[in-house]
């Protein structure tokens, strides 16, 4: 699916936004994507780690009260990074559509259009924290859906659903395809193991594990 999804796109998006408004919309893509990466560094690593040790320390029972301990504070650990992954999330967005107008005064973005730049900017980084944290649970169907039905979908909306004609139309299908992928990491993580009463933000003597 990741592979056919990348062909189709290859050869019907050019084709169906004609050459400007692909044009304009890989430029802002391209921008967008230079916020992205840095909101991914590092959380699939830490959730690949950590969370893991959790999920196997809750099988022994001789030892249920220091597993009990160790699982609440690798929540606390999912709960802080997803909390942090929220606010770079809004601070890359806010970089990303407040720069934009300037960096690409050639596709004439309006201020909607940086204003979606912003939120797909901020949707991505979310939406890349859920999907590492159920890596992290071991949860890998669901981590792959992310990754392989992506650009397949992207093209769906951007070609026929939204038949962009223009570049805010075009951001306007960017965007509902992260948003379906925000939804459905939501989804999937309400529904995970590390949704119990213990759940929460812990700040209270608190500490990293070291690397």
């Amino acid at each position: 699916a990741q592979v056919a999804g990348a062909g189709l796109f290859v050869l019907a998006a050019p084709r169906a936004l004609g050459p400007d408004v692909f044009g304009q919309l890989a430029a802002a893509y391209s921008w967008m994507v230079l916020f992205q990466v840095p909101g991914e560094l590092g959380y699939a690593e830490v959730f690949a780690r950590f969370l893991p040790e959790a999920r196997e320390d809750t099988r022994r029972e001789d030892t249920r009260r220091e597993d009990t301990r160790r699982e609440d504070t690798r929540r606390a650990l999912a709960a802080r990074l997803l909390a942090l992954k929220a606010v770079v999330g809004v601070g890359l967005g806010l970089l990303a559509g407040g720069l934009a107008p300037l960096v690409l005064p050639q596709t004439g973005l309006s201020p909607l259009a940086a204003a979606l730049i912003g939120l797909i900017v901020a949707a991505r980084v979310w939406t890349t924290g859920l999907f590492a944290l159920l890596l992290g649970l071991g949860e890998t169907g669901k981590w792959s859906v992310e990754t392989t039905w992506r650009q397949l979908i992207l093209t769906v909306l951007l070609v026929w659903l939204f038949r962009a004609q223009n570049l805010t139309t075009g951001l306007l299908a960017v965007l509902a395809h992260e948003a379906v992928f925000l939804a459905l990491g939501v989804f999937h993580v309400s529904r995970s193991k590390l949704q119990t009463s213990n759940f929460k933000l812990q700040t209270s003597n608190f500490k990293l594990p070291r690397f």
